[in-house]
């Protein structure tokens, strides 16, 4: 693996530590002994753990606290296979051993080049289930607190997983029933001149099928784009089987010189790190990073009018595949009264406290 993306990196570290990132000078090399100290790699282990029962985040190895730049050569250099990938691998097997095999699919490791010196940079998503770590014959639950990574008793433990373990797949559910609950409940409720219900209003339409595709396909027949928000957790590449493909709504963002803002959650996927590097690649975006994003929402102000899709699909190819649902808002009538609030959601959004900007268009 490797991340040729030094000046991103500089920017998050002089960002400072947080509730989302924590720095480690080392995986198992002890600096003030000279030795191998393997106690370093069940903090690493720790934090991890605290990282993912919170909001999830950032731990970059290889850097003090102090935000110096030590590198992970001393680490290797203690390795029988002395190599990233012998790297990666001893981070791998003590992931295993002390959060469960179950556990290091879910976390994400780059190298880094900076200064001339290796950094490792390791991500991770806020999990649905606790993540407890195995010392001995006892399990630990440990939970990110500001920059700290803090351990709870038995009693903590309980209450904090209660109040933070929702099952968001039944709530995805539970909210997509409402919204069809709520329309229905409207053609019920408003009759039309001729004495029928009432459809959907004309300024409405309601997606379950390609609901990414009902933004894109308002979107390609727009001319003189303007402003975009693309709001998503996730975001992919997608193909031309789309109304506009991801390629082409890049070249679309440079010939309109329209503006992009882009709010999305810091990639721990190769797939979800050059979807960012491509938009960034434009010139067109302002781009934030924001660990605990869960909203779906895109706005576009053009020459055509403005339009905004909300729902639960996230700007991904597969988002194209799954079932999901999604409102479509037109600007007139009703609608722009709709549209305006949206924007000023997404907004906000964008300037949210815990966001992380790391690209700013340049015109």
């Amino acid at each position: 693996m490797s991340m040729n993306d030094e000046g991103a990196l500089r920017q998050l570290i002089a960002g400072g530590e947080g509730q989302h990132l924590e720095f480690k000078s080392s995986l198992r090399y002890d600096l003030k002994s000279g030795t191998v100290n393997k106690e370093l790699t069940k903090v690493v282990c720790k934090t991890i753990s605290g990282l993912m029962n919170a909001y999830g985040g950032t731990l970059l190895i290889g850097v003090g606290d102090d935000g110096a730049i030590l590198g992970i050569d001393a680490d290797i250099a203690t390795l029988s296979k002395k190599t990233l990938d012998g790297f990666e691998l001893t981070l791998r097997n003590a992931l295993s051993h002390s959060l469960g095999p179950e556990v290091s699919p879910q976390v994400a490791l780059r190298f880094v080049s900076i200064a001339g010196l290796t950094v490792a940079r390791v991500s991770c998503d806020a999990q649905r289930t606790a993540v407890f770590v195995r010392d001995g014959g006892k399990l630990d639950f440990y939970v990110r607190d500001g920059n700290l990574t803090k351990p709870l008793d038995v009693r903590a433990t309980y209450e904090y997983i209660k109040a933070h373990r929702t099952d968001h797949s039944d709530l995805t559910s539970a909210v997509k029933q409402v919204v069809l609950e709520t329309l229905q409940e409207q053609r019920r409720s408003t009759p039309s001149s001729n004495g029928d219900l009432e459809s959907t209003p004309p300024w409405l339409s309601v997606a379950t099928r390609r609901v990414v595709g009902a933004f894109l396909g308002r979107l390609a027949v727009s001319h003189g784009w303007k402003k975009i928000f693309i709001i998503s957790p996730w975001i992919s590449d997608f193909d031309a089987t789309a109304a506009l493909s991801f390629a082409q709504l890049l070249r679309r963002l440079e010939d309109d010189r329209a503006t992009a803002y882009v709010v999305t959650r810091p990639p721990i996927k190769d797939w979800h790190y050059r979807a960012i590097e491509r938009i960034a690649a434009t010139r067109r975006a302002n781009i934030a990073l924001v660990p605990d994003l869960h909203v779906k929402l895109y706005t576009a102000h053009t020459n055509a009018g403005e339009f905004a899709l909300l729902g639960s699909a996230n700007f991904t190819k597969q988002s194209l595949l799954n079932r999901e649902i999604g409102v479509l808002v037109n600007s007139y009538a009703d609608g722009k009264r709709v549209v305006s609030e949206l924007n000023q959601e997404a907004a906000q959004i964008y300037r949210s406290p815990t966001r992380h900007l790391i690209h700013q268009a340049e015109f």
